[in-house]
């Protein structure tokens, strides 16, 4: 199997001249031109707050992190919101779509960030919850896709899940949601730098 080019040359971390780490998801490393960038941010802009700003400058000052995250995520910039983590954009997502009834589908292996925020919504709403098994033996996208119907509302999973590495086609799940109307919240997190991620083609074909 070949390995997946790095999209930061590994002599620009750190602690990978000595060790091999294997912590990303508690504390993953920042490459050294990233950590140039903030302490570059911090002495000339963020210790100042915005005393040496105009309006138009405050207002644009993440705007370099949308465009680059869009590159990223294969979407546009405008679509691209800053937040603190992954935790806090699933539960800003939650309670955005947060239906009055309906079933919500999720995968019960899932990380705690895309599944919590609706155990906690389903004690509010007249929502139930259907939880699908990630099985070796299974085609977990097929599940799925087989346990979309009408009732669906919502359909909450990562693409690559992050306990087993199983791979979701997130396309086909949503091609099937949306022939029921139901929303999709897709968690890009563990594919994110290691694969290509699309978010305007797994929709695509529904615009």
């Amino acid at each position: 199997m070949s390995s997946i080019p790095p999209l930061v040359p590994r002599d620009r971390y750190a602690a990978l001249d000595r060790c091999t780490y294997l912590n990303q998801a508690s504390l993953g490393l920042i490459p050294v031109p990233t950590i140039d960038a903030m302490d570059a941010f911090l002495r000339q802009t963020a210790q100042f707050g915005n005393l040496y700003l105009s309006d138009d400058q405050e207002a644009a000052i993440l705007d370099g992190v949308r465009s680059a995250g869009a590159e990223v995520l294969g979407s546009s910039s405008g679509a691209v919101a800053v937040v603190a983590g992954a935790s806090e954009g699933l539960g800003q997502v939650t309670s955005l779509l947060e239906p009055e009834h309906g079933t919500v589908l999720l995968v019960g292996s899932d990380f705690a960030s895309v599944t919590y925020p609706w155990l906690a919504a389903a004690e509010r709403r007249g929502i139930s919850l259907r939880f699908i098994d990630d099985r070796a033996d299974r085609d977990l996208t097929q599940d799925l896709v087989e346990a979309i119907d009408p009732t669906t509302v919502v359909v909450a999973f990562s693409v690559v899940q992050y306990a087993t590495g199983t791979r979701v086609d997130a396309r086909r799940v949503a091609e099937r949601a949306h022939e029921v109307g139901a929303r999709v919240i897709v968690d890009a997190t563990q594919l994110t730098g290691a694969g290509v991620v699309d978010t305007v083609g797994w929709v695509r074909t529904h615009w």
